[in-house]
């Protein structure tokens, strides 16, 4: 269901060409890259597996397809190196005068954190965007942009039968297993019949529904317009992400856009706008998502070498 979803699949037209950085990838990586698509076992995991296996270790296939060491990575990788391509195609293709800017959320320590929340508390108390839009008129409310990027291959995920957002239905609903649970955290929402003694019930919208905060209430105080843009390791797309594509090509083609976007040399690389940048975006966060398997594959043979096992 991932796999079919728009940006999905569009990294794969972006081929090798050495007038494009990061669009030449290692082999290895590569291949992995194309087993996760088609949802084959891992071969870069399959010695290490294999030999725990031998050894008495029951694996499964969430360890042998590389959901496990996916999951299991820091998914910070994933989260920039695909920001990173949505703010260059903001940056290509906003209208002329839109201001833009990436929150600095800090080097990972508390103060550094700390610091990141007070700079950008006149815009988004508590909690710091990923990126800042300001129109070209200067108009006080601004564009805020939240970037995710999560997994939608869970083991045993939560029904939602308690209230809580559904993170098992992506077998049969786009982004089921993530997109309603992002909207509730990035977006918070109101209390339902807080006086119902039963439990919000997905199948029927009856029920009690406990009042959340989300990530971005201080923004939306404000009146701050916030946008979440959603993606899965799979580099599929959501239709915000889609939409916005769109309408910087758009923006883009009218000349509304100073668009210096480097478009490959290569005869196969996209020239067209929509093309290359979901290309890209989808791109950096397929190979991220195999980088992070490679890198466990390598761990786990580093520690057979040295006899540790598992």
């Amino acid at each position: 269901m991932s796999c079919s979803q728009a940006g999905s699949g569009s990294w794969l037209l972006r081929l090798p060409d050495v007038s494009l950085k990061g669009s030449v990838k290692a082999s290895a990586t590569f291949v992995t890259m194309l087993q996760r698509r088609l949802g084959l076992y891992v071969s870069a995991l399959t010695a290490a597996l294999d030999a725990r296996a031998a050894a008495g270790h029951l694996d499964s296939q969430h360890e042998r397809l590389g959901d496990l060491a996916a999951n299991a990575a820091n998914a910070t990788a994933k989260h920039n190196a695909g920001l990173a391509c949505v703010f260059r195609a903001l940056v290509n293709g906003s209208e002329v005068g839109t201001s833009l800017q990436l929150g600095d959320r800090g080097d990972g320590t508390p103060q550094s954190k700390q610091d990141a929340l007070a700079r950008w508390d006149h815009v988004s108390p508590g909690y710091v965007p990923d990126i800042i839009e300001r129109d070209p008129f200067g108009d006080a409310a601004r564009v805020l942009y939240e970037f995710k990027c999560y997994t939608p291959l869970h083991v045993n995920a939560a029904s939602g039968t308690r209230g809580g957002p559904c993170t098992s239905d992506g077998a049969d609903v786009a982004f089921g297993n993530t997109l309603e649970k992002l909207r509730a955290v990035v977006l918070g929402h109101d209390a339902r019949d807080p006086s119902a003694a039963r439990c919000h019930d997905r199948q029927t919208g009856e029920g009690r529904l406990e009042a959340r905060r989300g990530q971005y209430a201080g923004a939306l105080a404000l009146g701050h317009r916030v946008v979440l843009l959603a993606t899965e390791s799979t580099g599929a797309f959501s239709t915000a992400l889609v939409r916005l594509l769109r309408r910087l090509a758009s923006n883009a083609a009218r000349g509304d856009a100073s668009d210096r976007t480097v478009y490959g040399a290569g005869r196969a690389s996209p020239r067209d706008f929509t093309t290359h940048h979901a290309a890209a975006i989808s791109a950096a966060i397929v190979t991220a998502d195999a980088a992070a398997i490679t890198a466990a594959a390598h761990a786990h043979a580093a520690r057979l070498d040295a006899g540790q096992g598992e």
